[in-house]
């Protein structure tokens, strides 16, 4: 059972969730159905993206992670990365479902999203590192791209007009 709450203004977001789900069996269902929640809360709350800058980029970094991350609001959904974190874990979830958990989110935002690998540490923690510098420059990415741009006007950055799949 997953309760959300997400709230939007110009570029910031406040999310509150509560989860309970089945980690003692594994971490995918719960992990991905968070994800996908969160998705679905960020594309209602975005709407149609009127006004919003809609594309930008961001650079994270944790320890010697360093990752740069590339967000259209395109409602096209597509997330590519060449993320290759060390070992099997970051922290309590598998190194499998935290790509999954990028890819879920991303895909159920309908946005674009690519991640390039800037860096990554040899410590035992790096995998961890690299999943919060991915999720920093997700964060600072979505701020950017989410913003609303005066000269726009109010309209959709799009030569359509719109941004209907």
């Amino acid at each position: 059972m997953i309760s959300p709450r997400l709230t939007y203004g110009g570029g910031h977001f406040f999310a509150q969730a509560r989860c309970k789900g089945d980690v003692h069996i594994d971490d995918h269902h719960t992990s991905e159905d968070v994800a996908i929640t969160v998705g679905q809360c960020l594309a209602e709350a975005l709407g149609t993206k009127a006004g919003c800058v809609r594309m930008g980029w961001a650079e994270g970094s944790c320890g010697e992670a360093r990752v740069l991350l590339c967000m259209d609001l395109s409602n096209r959904p597509y997330f590519e990365h060449d993320l290759r974190p060390p070992g099997e874990m970051a922290g309590d979830m598998s190194v499998e479902m935290l790509l999954h958990v990028f890819d879920s989110l991303a895909t159920s935002a309908r946005m674009t999203v690519h991640v390039l690998q800037l860096a990554v540490g040899r410590a035992e923690d790096a995998a961890l590192d690299l999943a919060l510098a991915t999720a920093q420059a997700f964060g600072l990415a979505l701020r950017q791209t989410a913003a609303i741009d005066p000269r726009r006007g109010g309209a959709t950055a799009s030569s359509k007009g719109t941004l209907s799949a």
